[in-house]
This record gives C-alpha cells, sequence and structure tokens, in this order.
C-alpha cells in the first residue's frame, strides 16, 4: 500500500493571464483544487488506476473546503486537525509563458496532532509499504525535540516519520527541502528515496560538500553536472535519488548507476502546480504498485506530468 503524508496541504488557485506585469494583471479563467504535495501524489497514483491512503493536516474552513473537494475526486483523506486555517497559493499563468506563484502561510501542528498520525500509522504500516513524506513542514508545538531546537521544530517531523516507518519495515519516499530533508536524510533511519528538484539537489550537496558546482548552462540546467551531484548524495546518504529537471526531464540515481529519461515537451503551459507531484505519483505507482522497472516507470511519469501541464 502506498501512504502519502501532507503536513502542509493548500487549496491552490489558478490563474490565466494574457500576459504577466507588476502591478494590476487581469485574468481570464481561474480554477481552484484541493492541493500540497502529497495531495497531488495521491491524485496522481489514483489516475493511474492505483490505491492511495491520503494523510493530510487541514483546519479552518479551507481545511473544509479542501476535503470536499478531494471527496468529490473520490479520495476520502484521513484528516488530523491542525490550528487555525489552511493555507491558500496562488499561481498566474501567463499565455506568454510567464509564470507567478505566491504560497501562503500554513496551519500550526501541535504535538497532539503529531501523535495522533503516529498512532494511525503505527497501526496500519506494514513491511513492503510506501509511506512519502511531502512537501513543506508547518509551524509545530513539539515536545520531542533537542534542547534549544524548539524554534525550529519542524524539522525533526520528517526524522521521526522515518523512524517509524523502519521499524515497521516501510519503505519511505521523501520530497522536501532545506532542513527538513537534511535532517532527515541524517538520522538513523534515512529514507530509501529522495526526489529534488535541481535547485534542491545543487543546495542539499552544497550542505553536504561545502559548495556545489554551477549546475545551469543556458536556459537549462546541465544533466551531467546534477549527475554527479546526485552520484555524490547517494554515496553520502545512503539514499536514492530521483531528481525532476522540468523540462530537461529526470533523472533516478541509485548504488547501481544512473538513468535519464527526457521529458514530454509542452508548447503552452496551462498549469504551475503539482508537475513535480505528479511525477512523483506515477512514477510511484508503476515501479513499486506494477513492478515496472525504473525507465519503464519515469517514461509514464514524464507522459503524466506533461498532461498536467498541458492543462489536460
Amino acid at each position: 500500500m502506498i501512504y502519502t503524508i501532507t503536513l502542509n496541504p493548500a487549496w491552490d488557485l489558478t490563474y490565466l493571464t494574457p500576459t504577466l506585469a507588476m502591478g494590476l494583471n487581469r485574468a481570464y479563467a481561474c480554477a481552484g483544487k484541493a492541493g500540497g504535495k502529497g495531495i497531488n501524489v495521491s491524485r496522481a497514483v489514483h489516475a493511474c488506476g492505483g490505491r492511495c491512503v491520503t494523510l493530510a493536516v487541514l483546519a479552518g474552513e479551507t481545511g473544509q473546503t479542501i476535503a470536499g473537494a478531494l471527496a468529490s475526486e473520490g479520495i476520502s483523506p484521513v484528516i488530523f486537525a491542525g490550528d487555525g486555517n489552511t493555507r491558500t497559493n496562488i499561481s498566474a499563468i501567463a499565455d506568454t509563458g510567464e509564470s507567478l506563484e505566491i504560497n501562503g502561510p500554513g496551519a500550526t501542528m501541535s504535538e497532539e496532532c503529531f501523535q495522533a498520525m503516529l498512532s494511525y500509522l503505527g497501526g496500519k504500516l506494514r513491511e513492503g509499504d510506501i509511506l512519502c513524506l511531502c512537501g513543506s513542514v508547518p509551524p509545530v508545538t513539539l515536545e520531542d525535540v533537542p534542547d534549544g531546537e524548539a524554534a525550529g521544530a519542524g524539522k525533526w517531523l520528517y526524522t521521526r516519520l522515518c523512524s517509524m516507518a523502519d521499524a515497521a519495515g516501510a519503505k519511505v519516499v521523501l520530497d522536501c527541502s532545506g532542513d527538513a530533508l537534511a535532517h532527515a536524510l541524517e538520522g538513523e533511519a534515512p529514507p530509501a528515496v529522495i526526489k529534488p528538484n535541481a535547485a534542491e539537489l545543487a543546495e542539499l550537496y552544497a550542505r553536504k560538500c561545502g559548495t556545489a558546482p554551477d549546475w545551469k548552462t543556458g536556459n537549462g540546467a546541465d544533466t551531467a553536472v546534477l549527475r554527479s551531484m546526485a552520484e555524490a548524495v547517494v554515496d553520502l546518504s545512503r539514499t536514492a535519488v530521483l531528481c525532476t529537471l522540468g523540462s530537461r526531464g529526470a533523472l533516478w540515481m541509485d548504488g547501481d548507476g544512473c538513468v535519464f529519461v527526457p521529458a514530454v515537451q509542452v508548447d503552452v503551459p496551462r498549469a504551475e502546480k503539482g508537475a513535480g507531484d505528479t511525477y512523483l505519483g506515477t512514477f510511484l505507482w508503476n515501479r513499486y504498485g506494477c513492478g515496472a522497472d525504473t525507465a519503464a516507470a519515469m517514461e509514464a511519469a514524464a507522459a503524466a506530468a506533461a498532461k498536467l501541464v498541458e492543462g489536460k
């Protein structure tokens, strides 16, 4: 079974505009949907015909809106109550291809809420399950953190979830960045797979090696440089890396070597949010749910991500 966790979900609003400029922009279309990385991964698994359990921290009126929207899609989330109101994220996409994103602040997650999630998972996770931990962490009030770390307690959430999943024999796939990613990789039970984008991979490499090489050439990412950084991360962190490179494609790196699959090209993007998450969910279901090899799972993921960006 695949489980996804979204600690900091959102109501995603997307506006389509002829152009983008500082100041007033008039949209000719607007759509809203339940968002957040884990929710998007679950949506992709369901689109493949797969089975997935969706866990999310929801709060306030926006949280209720998200729960209702997911139910209308046939996704019944396991809800854990946050404090305040779940955030709203805004994207504006112009016909010229330019885009703008504004992510709102998240609802607060309490120790009680987190313990309820741990208790639920403790009774469900079994050997061979996939636990997909996705996205940013919200403001938290945790009790069991090292002295002096209370202000940054959120970075320990994924580390604790990794340890619990490891004890149950489940495989953890982690899609986050910054302190939360670094601490999870340094824990006693690091995730089996991480899914950074190019910038997040370079940031992680710099954390571990002191500095990162210039990974941009022209308008795209230098795949060879990113491959070398992924190889170093695999060696240092005991984890496989699935790095999405936007319009260039994606690469997989583990102890057995590298697989690169180019992206399916899109002429005019119509959706900004969730392409990487769609890629991950489609990859997970094809690779672990259906037993496809890595390259075939990545090809299916590339096609699904392109379809989302096209607005289909």
